[in-house]
């Protein structure tokens, strides 16, 4: 923006130039005072011209096919809070925010973050013939609220922006291998509570045109659930006698557990992503023994579910896999 106002500013300087050396030309009554505005002129013209092709330069320069060399805007994700992404006005124009998967992973488990834990999360962009690369991430809740902290393993490569909202790209980031590119960051799971959270991504690939036009720019996400059976005491269930069995479940299950003494004792199922399935028993239970069986829902898909076996006093969760 700046260098295209020092361009404009010098291209109608450089034309009232013109009209100047046209007067003083045809309109001055002496050769010898024409001889010697001219050559005056001729030698400030020439360092004109050649401060403008400088900046004109230094402008293609810095955008060849690039246009933040030093990382992405605030708010370019693409996320649910903030929508924008690379491909913007004053930014990179023409592209399509191509949906790709698998571009941003994780070392987070399959049973989910754990609350205050540190994670490191990995973001790839992919595609034959580009060498040039830059990205905006950041972690957010289902209504686009900052959910975990960011946290910067390379300096070189990443940085943080936004107070610290989103995590771009530097100047020493965005020259990849040919087809593609990776950084790497740190994660500090949120507290407890918290539930989903989603990893938002947005993704350029420059051609390197010297203009905004004709760059890739794409869009990739990673959703994360909390870990359900973090924090869980048991006090009126012993939890060294309950036992799920089969493991993997196809059509039902059987429950087995002790009751320390007489509480209500409530048995649900939930997905991966803290949603109950269903409420399998609600009883109250006296001291003793106990095996209930329990029927899958016919309209569960196969996948890791967790059973959770409540008392008024406590809780214990135990992950199935469900194999319909």
């Amino acid at each position: 923006m700046i260098l295209t106002i020092i361009k404009k500013s010098f291209l109608r300087f450089s034309t009232k130039l013109v009209f100047m050396f046209a007067f003083f030309i045809f309109v001055s009554p002496s050769d010898k005072i024409q001889k010697s505005i001219f050559m005056k002129l001729n030698s400030f013209a020439l360092l004109v011209i050649t401060t403008v092709i400088g900046f004109m330069v230094a402008d293609s320069y810095n955008n060849v096919g690039y246009t933040n060399p030093t990382g992405a805007p605030a708010a370019a994700c693409g996320s649910i809070g903030h929508p924008a992404t690379c491909a913007q006005s004053g930014c990179h124009v023409g592209g399509t925010n191509t949906i790709q998967t698998g571009w941003i992973t994780s070392t987070i488990p399959v049973s989910g973050y754990v609350p205050g834990t540190t994670y490191t999360i990995t973001a790839t962009a992919t595609s034959a013939g580009i060498s040039t690369f830059g990205f905006e991430i950041s972690s957010e809740n289902s209504v686009g609220l900052k959910k975990g902290t960011l946290i910067i393993t390379n300096t070189g490569t990443t940085k943080l922006i936004g107070s610290g909202v989103y995590i771009t790209h530097t100047s020493g980031g965005i020259s990849g291998t040919a087809n593609s590119h990776t950084w790497s960051f740190n994660w500090t799971a949120p507290a407890a509570a918290t539930g989903n959270v989603t990893f938002f991504g947005s993704f350029l690939l420059a051609n390197g045109n010297t203009t905004q036009t004709g760059d890739e720019t794409n869009k990739s996400s990673l959703l994360v659930h909390e870990d359900m059976t973090t924090g869980i005491t048991d006090n009126s269930i012993a939890a060294s006698v309950i036992s799920v069995y089969p493991n993997p479940v196809s059509k039902s299950f059987n429950v087995s557990y002790r009751v320390a003494r007489e509480s209500k004792v409530e048995v649900k199922l939930y997905d991966v992503q803290g949603r109950m399935i269903a409420p399998l028993m609600s009883e109250i239970k006296t001291p003793g023994d106990y095996q209930n069986s329990f029927k899958i829902p016919f309209n569960l898909n196969s996948g890791v579910c967790f059973l959770e076996i409540a008392t008024e006093t406590s809780n214990t969760v135990k992950k199935i896999l469900v194999q319909q």
